[in-house]
Protein backbone atom coordinates (compact mmCIF):
# COMPACT_ATOMS: atom_id res chain seq x y z
CA UNK A 1 0.00 0.00 0.00
CA UNK A 2 1.47 3.33 -0.98
CA UNK A 3 1.50 6.41 1.24
CA UNK A 4 -1.31 8.11 -0.73
CA UNK A 5 -3.78 5.36 0.23
CA UNK A 6 -2.72 5.07 3.87
CA UNK A 7 -4.69 6.59 6.75
CA UNK A 8 -3.55 6.90 10.36
CA UNK A 9 -6.35 5.90 12.72
CA UNK A 10 -6.64 8.06 15.81
CA UNK A 11 -9.86 6.54 17.09
CA UNK A 12 -11.88 3.41 16.43
CA UNK A 13 -15.09 2.32 18.13
CA UNK A 14 -18.46 0.70 17.66
CA UNK A 15 -21.25 3.11 18.57
CA UNK A 16 -24.50 2.26 20.37
CA UNK A 17 -26.23 1.45 17.03
CA UNK A 18 -23.50 -1.03 16.05
CA UNK A 19 -21.92 1.30 13.48
CA UNK A 20 -18.16 1.37 12.99
CA UNK A 21 -16.87 4.87 13.81
CA UNK A 22 -13.36 5.86 12.71
CA UNK A 23 -11.39 9.05 13.31
CA UNK A 24 -8.41 9.11 10.95
CA UNK A 25 -5.88 11.42 9.33
CA UNK A 26 -4.31 10.93 5.90
CA UNK A 27 -0.92 9.23 5.88
CA UNK A 28 0.19 11.58 3.14
CA UNK A 29 0.31 15.28 4.07
CA UNK A 30 -1.29 16.62 0.91
CA UNK A 31 -4.47 14.50 1.17
CA UNK A 32 -7.72 16.15 2.26
CA UNK A 33 -8.70 15.27 5.82
CA UNK A 34 -12.31 14.62 6.67
CA UNK A 35 -13.84 16.62 9.53
CA UNK A 36 -14.54 14.63 12.67
CA UNK A 37 -15.33 10.97 12.81
CA UNK A 38 -16.67 8.91 9.90
CA UNK A 39 -19.45 6.46 10.56
CA UNK A 40 -19.65 3.24 8.53
CA UNK A 41 -22.72 1.05 8.22
CA UNK A 42 -21.88 -2.60 8.78
CA UNK A 43 -24.17 -5.08 7.00
CA UNK A 44 -25.72 -7.90 9.01
CA UNK A 45 -23.03 -10.29 10.30
CA UNK A 46 -20.12 -8.01 9.37
CA UNK A 47 -19.64 -6.81 12.97
CA UNK A 48 -19.32 -10.44 14.10
CA UNK A 49 -16.82 -11.09 11.30
CA UNK A 50 -14.83 -8.00 12.26
CA UNK A 51 -14.79 -9.00 15.93
CA UNK A 52 -13.68 -12.54 15.02
CA UNK A 53 -10.81 -11.16 12.93
CA UNK A 54 -9.73 -8.88 15.78
CA UNK A 55 -9.90 -11.76 18.26
CA UNK A 56 -7.85 -14.01 15.95
CA UNK A 57 -5.22 -11.30 15.62
CA UNK A 58 -5.07 -10.82 19.39
CA UNK A 59 -4.79 -14.59 19.84
CA UNK A 60 -1.98 -14.78 17.27
CA UNK A 61 -0.14 -11.92 18.96
CA UNK A 62 -0.53 -13.61 22.37
CA UNK A 63 0.76 -16.93 21.00
CA UNK A 64 3.76 -15.20 19.42
CA UNK A 65 4.48 -13.54 22.78
CA UNK A 66 4.18 -16.93 24.54
CA UNK A 67 6.62 -18.43 22.01
CA UNK A 68 9.04 -15.51 22.53
CA UNK A 69 8.94 -15.99 26.30
CA UNK A 70 9.45 -19.76 25.97
CA UNK A 71 12.42 -19.30 23.62
CA UNK A 72 13.96 -16.68 25.91
CA UNK A 73 13.63 -19.02 28.90
CA UNK A 74 15.16 -21.89 26.87
CA UNK A 75 18.14 -19.74 25.79
CA UNK A 76 18.70 -18.47 29.34
CA UNK A 77 18.72 -22.06 30.65
CA UNK A 78 21.02 -23.09 27.80
CA UNK A 79 23.43 -20.24 28.66
CA UNK A 80 23.45 -21.23 32.34
CA UNK A 81 24.09 -24.90 31.47
CA UNK A 82 26.85 -23.86 29.04
CA UNK A 83 28.72 -21.82 31.65
CA UNK A 84 28.25 -24.55 34.29
CA UNK A 85 29.65 -27.14 31.85
CA UNK A 86 32.70 -24.97 31.13
CA UNK A 87 33.43 -24.65 34.85
CA UNK A 88 32.87 -28.36 35.44
CA UNK A 89 35.20 -29.32 32.58
CA UNK A 90 37.89 -26.94 33.81
CA UNK A 91 37.73 -28.45 37.31
CA UNK A 92 37.51 -32.07 36.15
CA UNK A 93 40.38 -31.69 33.68
CA UNK A 94 42.39 -29.41 35.95
CA UNK A 95 42.75 -26.65 33.34
CA UNK A 96 42.00 -22.92 33.35
CA UNK A 97 38.50 -22.06 32.28
CA UNK A 98 40.03 -19.90 29.51
CA UNK A 99 41.56 -23.08 28.07
CA UNK A 100 38.20 -24.78 27.54
CA UNK A 101 37.59 -24.54 23.77
CA UNK A 102 34.93 -21.99 22.82
CA UNK A 103 32.25 -23.25 20.42
CA UNK A 104 31.19 -21.19 17.41
CA UNK A 105 27.84 -21.96 15.88
CA UNK A 106 27.15 -19.26 13.37
CA UNK A 107 23.45 -19.89 12.87
CA UNK A 108 21.13 -21.57 15.33
CA UNK A 109 18.49 -21.48 12.60
CA UNK A 110 20.56 -23.78 10.37
CA UNK A 111 20.42 -27.15 12.07
CA UNK A 112 22.99 -28.55 9.63
CA UNK A 113 25.54 -25.81 10.40
CA UNK A 114 28.57 -27.48 12.01
CA UNK A 115 29.80 -26.33 15.40
CA UNK A 116 33.39 -25.21 15.29
CA UNK A 117 35.76 -24.53 18.16
CA UNK A 118 38.28 -21.78 18.66
CA UNK A 119 41.84 -22.81 19.17
CA UNK A 120 42.77 -23.12 22.78
CA UNK A 121 46.09 -22.10 24.26
CA UNK A 122 48.68 -24.61 25.37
Amino acid sequence: MNCENRWIVNGLRIDERGQLVIDAAPGCGNRKRWDGEMEFHLPEGMLDTLMEQLQERKTDERMIEVARCEMKEFIELFKADYHDKKQTLAKQLNIDIQDVPLPHWYSMESAGEPIQFSKYRL
